[in-house]
Order: C-alpha cells, then structure tokens, then sequence
C-alpha cells in the first residue's frame, strides 16, 4: 500500500505537545479519507481482520478491531486509531520532501543525526504515548473520535529518506516565512505476510 500525506504549517524543533497535536490535526482528516475510499481499510473496519497470535501460533478473526484498536489507544479523552500497528505485522517507509523558504542544508546534521523537526514530524504521526503529550484542555472535536493516526509507535518506521527543497511560492497574507510545506510518502509493507494484511504487500 502506497499513499501519501500533505502537511503546510509550522515545523518545529523539539515541538511540544500543542504543536504536535496541531500537526497531527492536520494528517487526521487525510487518513479519516483514507480509511473511507479504500476498499480493504473499510473492510476492516466494518467488518473486522484475522490477526495472527504469534503465541499460539494461530490465527484469529476479530470482528471489532477498530473499536479494541482505539479502546487500546485510549488517551485521556482522545481515542487514537492507528493504521500501522504491530497486530497486523506492519512496517512503513517514508520519503519526507520538505519544501521551505530557507536556504537549503542543515535540516539533517552532520554525523547522520536527525534534525529535531524531524522527530517533530515522527512524533505528530504516531499515537501519543501518554496524557503529557496531549495539550492540556483539548478535547476531540466532532469527527475526531476516532482520531486516525499513522503510526502506533515510531519504531514501526523502518526506513526513511529527508529531501529538502526551496518554496518558491510566496507566503499567503498572515503566513510566516518560516512554514514549510511537506509531502510525505508512505510505503506500508507486512514483516510477515498472513491473511490479515496481505492486502498491504
């Protein structure tokens, strides 16, 4: 399975938790369409998957997995949905374009370490691991429950690649020079293929 995900907005480093969520808003309605157009997600989602137990070495089918999926990423008042989770044995690439109105360079550090609006980004794709992650005081609003998400953890990032590239277009009235514009592609793929998810090879 292959798709991608648009982001325009503020990128940055070490964001906190409002500015995380404020992203993650933004890729919420984009994988709400997602689970909606296509033809396997839905299916999952009205009416189940088979997962394999690696315990029992056996598989089950669950019926209800969207509702015990976000049951499970419960988070205050927010009820997470990821798409990439380790139940159904999946993984994902990304290639991460980032256009902005900076000069080019030093968005990924010398030595291969990771820029912090890197992990800003990783950390707004993923479900939040605790109540110090969501801004305090902010409640779902309509049609955020579920609140679709990415990825259930970051780890399940196997590979990713960072291009950077100036923004030629001129900001809007009201927009900071400093936001970037992001296209993001994802590439899901399974770690072992089963019944459940060989629809995302």
């Amino acid at each position: 399975m292959e798709f991608r995900l648009l982001y325009e907005g503020r990128l940055p480093s070490n964001g906190n938790p409002s500015e995380k969520h404020t992203i993650r808003k933004v890729f919420h309605p984009q994988l709400l369409k997602l689970w909606e157009a296509d033809l396997m997600l839905k299916d999952i989602k009205e009416r189940g998957v088979e997962i394999l137990d690696h315990d029992q070495r056996r598989v089950g089918y669950h019926p209800s997995y969207c509702t015990d999926l976000a049951a499970k990423h419960t988070n205050g008042a927010f009820r997470f949905l990821p798409l990439i989770t380790k139940d159904l044995d999946l993984v994902c690439t990304l290639e991460i374009l980032i256009l902005r109105r900076e000069n080019p360079g030093d968005l990924v550090k010398t030595g291969g370490d990771i820029d912090n609006r890197i992990k800003t980004l990783f950390d707004a794709l993923r479900v939040p691991h605790g109540l110090d992650e969501i801004p305090t005081g902010v409640l779902p609003l309509q049609g955020e429950d579920p609140f679709y998400c990415l990825l259930e953890d970051d780890s399940l990032i196997v590979d990713f690649k960072v291009s950077t590239d100036r923004l030629l277009a001129p900001p809007p009235p009201g927009e900071p020079d400093t936001n970037v514009h992001v296209l993001l592609s994802v590439r899901v793929k399974p770690t072992l293929m089963t019944t459940g998810n060989i629809g995302f090879s």
